[in-house]
């Protein structure tokens, strides 16, 4: 069986990947999804998203029994736009595609027991290209039974 927290970072991925036009968002942001993307953005990536979990804590006090195990997993999730849509407001409208395709299911189909915002920094990168974007990060908590990994 998998490990959840692969699950549920593959279920982000997934539900990342439908943010097109198309399905009625504002951007084509989820044309490229990753996961801990190793190299810089370059132009054939844009519109693009890297997803990252670095850290979970755990807390298995708020239950008698100690069976189970509350994580609270935090997860970035960088968008990052080419030079052609590069303007705030381009990089808001990202934001709020992110923020409508996690709203969608904020349990990921069960996986999860819910999802919260912690905040967002936009900024743009000047090197050979511009690329603007914005980091979003978010914390999903999840249950599971005292230190087993499924």
């Amino acid at each position: 069986m998998a490990i959840l927290r692969q699950q549920i970072i593959d279920a982000l991925k997934t539900r990342l990947a439908e943010i097109s036009k198309a399905h009625g968002f504002y951007t084509d942001s989820g044309a490229h999804v990753f996961e801990w993307k190793s190299r810089k953005w370059e132009s054939r990536d844009l519109p693009g998203i890297n997803v990252t979990d670095p850290s979970q804590a755990d807390d298995d006090s708020f239950t008698e029994d100690r069976g189970l195990t509350r994580h609270t997993l935090t997860v970035t999730i960088e968008v990052a736009c080419g030079s052609g849509s590069d303007s705030p407001a381009d990089i808001r409208k990202a934001a709020a595609d992110v923020e409508k395709a996690i709203s969608n299911d904020q349990t990921l189909g069960g996986l999860a027991e819910d999802i919260s915002s912690i905040g967002s920094e936009m900024g743009v990168v000047q090197d050979e290209s511009i690329i603007a974007g914005i980091t979003m990060t978010i914390n999903v908590k999840y249950l599971t039974e005292t230190f087993k990994e499924e």
